[in-house]
């Protein structure tokens, strides 16, 4: 974050489950005005224990922080440089950004994105491994996010 040289930040996954094309909705919004986009997968491509557990983790962070936005849960999002500056991320930080957006203030824009089946690769962060360690991980960043880290 510290080497950006643009007013935006733009995150996607590199697996070619997003399409790259959306890009351009997330800008338009962002040049706009809006702080804060998140790309919503309507068609979500993923099997249906992933896509479970991921409602339930956006029903609890509604739930908790009143998030205004249907999912959290996209890796496609784009966002204004000021409120990334002088961020700092740890671990799987990276999980939370909407939240941490919001906590600094920034207002939420959603668009429709694609989403296809993944081609190739692995994911490195299983099902196993949210439902074993995705509380944990839920549970320090809220520590972190008390103590004002962000």
């Amino acid at each position: 974050f510290r080497l950006l040289k643009t007013d935006f930040f733009l995150r996607m996954d590199a697996d070619l489950q997003d399409d790259v094309n959306d890009l351009e909705k997330i800008m338009k919004k962002l040049i706009d005005g809006k702080d804060f986009v998140i790309g919503l997968r309507e068609s979500r491509q993923h099997n249906l224990i992933l896509i479970f557990i991921t409602k339930v983790y956006d029903i609890l962070i509604k739930f908790f922080f009143k998030f205004e936005s249907k999912s959290m849960s996209s890796s496609m999002l784009g966002v204004h440089k000021n409120f990334i500056s002088n961020l700092t991320l740890r671990n799987n930080d990276h999980r939370f950004l909407p939240l941490i957006f919001t906590k600094r203030g920034a207002s939420i824009s959603t668009v429709s994105v694609n989403h296809s089946r993944r081609i190739r690769g692995k994911s490195k962060y299983r099902i196993s491994t949210k439902l074993f360690f995705g509380v944990f991980e839920l549970i320090r960043f809220l520590y972190r996010l008390y103590k004002g880290v962000y």
